[in-house]
């Protein structure tokens, strides 16, 4: 190997048909638990979608549950006005 082959081979680093197969083997395996590490990560953020999906239709309905009752109290309210109301004229 002349002096340049050698120096472009510290530069630029072992040629991948020059690397033992151990090496591949062991980038397969870090690829392998690279990708389900990812695949747990992604597994977490949907589950953190769902819970935040359940958030929201859990303030849904109380919002509307609320506004059900106080629709209701108004209802009273006038209702009880009115009863007043008429019982004064009498």
């Amino acid at each position: 190997m002349s002096e340049k082959e050698l120096q472009d081979w510290i530069d630029e680093g072992p040629s991948p048909f020059l690397l033992p197969k151990r090496t591949h083997e062991h980038r397969s395996l870090a690829d392998q638990v690279q990708w389900f590490r990812a695949e747990a990560e992604m597994q977490r953020w949907l589950e953190e979608v769902e819970i935040k999906l359940a958030d929201f239709l859990r303030s849904i309905r109380s919002f509307q549950k609320m506004s059900q009752a106080s629709q209701y109290c108004i209802h009273i309210i006038s209702l009880s006005e009115y009863v007043i109301d008429v019982a004064q004229t009498w």
